[in-house]
C-alpha cells in the first residue's frame, strides 16, 4: 500500500482530483435524493429507505472530503489547491463543482430516484472497487464501507426495474422510466470517462482499471439489467473531445447550478467539515 508520497507530482495531483470527484459525486448524489425524501416518495417505506441511502452517501462524501483534504495537503504549496473539508463545501463556486453533469438539474421524477439508484450507484461501486483493488492507501481505505452500502443502493434502485415493468400495476409509467434510463446510461457512461490504460492513475496504482475497462463494464452489466426487464438500452456514443478527467465532465456546471450548491451545503451539513 502506498501513501500520497510515493507518488509523481502528475499522479498526486490526479488522485487529489479522483477524491474530490467522489466526495461531491455522493454529495450532491444525497442532495438529489433528498430533494425526493418526505415528500416526493410513493410510500413511508420507500421514504424510510430513501432517507438511510441519504444519510449513507453523506457518510461517503465525508469519507471523500476527508481523502482529497490528506492529499492535498501533501501537494506543493505553490499549488495551493482546496485543501480543508471546509473550503472544498463553502468556499468553491458552483463552476468547480465535480459531480456528474446528470446530477446537474433536479431530478424530474421518480423513475429519476430509481435511475440513480440503479445506474449512477452502480457505476460507483465499478469505480470505488477499482480504488479498493489499487495501491493508494489514502484513497483506498475509504472504499471498503462505501462499497457495502453502495451496493444495497445499486440493487434497491434495479429491484424497482421490475415494479415499473409489471404490466398488472398501473402507478408507475415504464415509460417514465425508460425516459430516465435514455438520460442516466450515457450520462453515467461519459463519467467514467476515457483515457485507455496508459492513464496517470492506472499506471501509479491508484486505480486498477482503466476508465475504458470501467465503462465497458458498466455498459455491460447495465444492459443486463435493462433488457432483463423489458426496457431498451439506450445508444452511446460520448463525445471526448472536451472530456476532462480532473473532474470527468465535459463542461463545467452553469451557473444555474449556484442554487443546488447553496441549498446542498447549508448549515444542517456543517458536521461534513468537522
Amino acid at each position: 500500500m502506498s501513501t500520497e508520497l510515493d507518488l509523481s507530482e502528475e499522479a498526486h495531483v490526479d488522485a487529489y482530483d479522483l477524491a474530490v470527484v467522489l466526495a461531491d459525486t455522493k454529495f450532491i448524489t444525497a442532495h438529489r435524493y433528498s430533494e425526493w425524501a418526505m415528500l416526493g416518495a410513493p410510500d413511508i417505506e420507500e421514504d424510510i429507505a430513501l432517507s438511510s441511502i441519504i444519510q449513507d452517501e453523506l457518510g461517503h462524501a465525508r469519507a471523500g472530503y476527508k481523502a482529497a483534504e490528506k492529499v492535498g495537503n501533501a501537494l506543493p504549496s505553490d499549488m495551493s489547491p482546496s485543501t480543508t473539508v471546509d473550503d472544498l463545501l463553502y468556499e468553491r463556486g458552483p463552476e468547480a463543482w465535480r459531480s456528474p453533469e446528470v446530477l446537474d438539474h433536479r431530478f424530474d421524477g421518480w423513475a429519476d430516484v430509481i435511475a440513480s439508484l440503479a445506474i449512477l450507484d452502480y457505476a460507483t461501486i465499478l469505480l470505488y472497487e477499482s480504488v479498493r483493488d489499487g495501491s493508494f492507501g489514502p484513497l483506498q481505505s475509504m472504499a471498503g464501507k462505501v462499497l457495502q452500502e453502495e451496493s444495497q443502493h445499486a440493487q434497491h434502485g434495479q429491484a424497482w426495474f421490475s415494479v415499473y415493468a409489471d404490466e398488472s400495476q398501473d402507478e408507475f409509467d415504464p415509460a417514465d422510466l425508460q425516459t430516465s434510463i435514455d438520460k442516466f446510461v450515457p450520462g453515467v457512461a461519459t463519467w467514467l470517462g476515457t483515457g485507455g490504460s496508459d492513464s496517470t492513475l492506472v499506471d501509479a496504482g491508484v486505480l486498477a482499471q482503466s476508465n475504458d475497462s470501467l465503462r465497458e463494464e458498466f455498459l455491460e452489466d447495465i444492459e443486463d439489467v435493462v433488457t432483463a426487464n423489458g426496457f431498451e438500452m439506450p445508444a452511446v456514443s460520448p463525445d471526448w473531445s472536451a472530456w476532462d478527467e480532473s473532474t470527468r465532465r465535459t463542461e463545467p456546471p452553469s451557473e444555474r447550478f449556484d442554487d443546488t450548491v447553496e441549498a446542498a451545503t447549508g448549515r444542517e451539513h456543517k458536521y461534513l467539515a468537522e
